[in-house]
């Protein structure tokens, strides 16, 4: 087998998971994908086997969600993350606050001597 099918470049494992190119940097990171650097190009090749293992994994984790929406969510969780940190610091907060009160509430009037 020649270098070009056993590797592919960042482009082109984007194109095949259909996800950005600072995704497959991503999964590169949390070693999900293997690659290694080209000596002379100093490119990035990543494992052919890997990219379709990680494929075949999608493929299994998609089919065992039983709505189209939770699939939706598991492909486009990159663009939803924002959104969702910023409602998962929300409601936290709002935790925090009702539970501050009702600390309050409850250790005031033992504070001030009124038991």
């Amino acid at each position: 087998m020649s270098e070009q099918a056993d590797f592919y470049t960042i482009r082109q494992t984007a194109e095949l998971l259909d996800v950005p190119t600072c995704e497959v940097h991503g999964l590169l990171r949390k070693s999900r994908l293997k690659a290694y650097r080209h000596e002379e190009t100093g490119r990035w090749l990543i494992d052919a086997h890997s990219v379709h293992g990680y494929l075949g994994a999608l493929a299994i984790g998609l089919q065992e969600t039983s709505s189209s929406t939770t699939a939706v969510a598991v492909a486009d969780d990159a663009t939803q993350g924002p959104a969702r940190r910023f409602s998962d610091l929300l409601i936290l907060s709002i935790i925090g606050g009702l539970t501050l009160l009702a600390a309050v509430y409850t250790l005031a009037p033992r504070l001030l001597g009124d038991s």
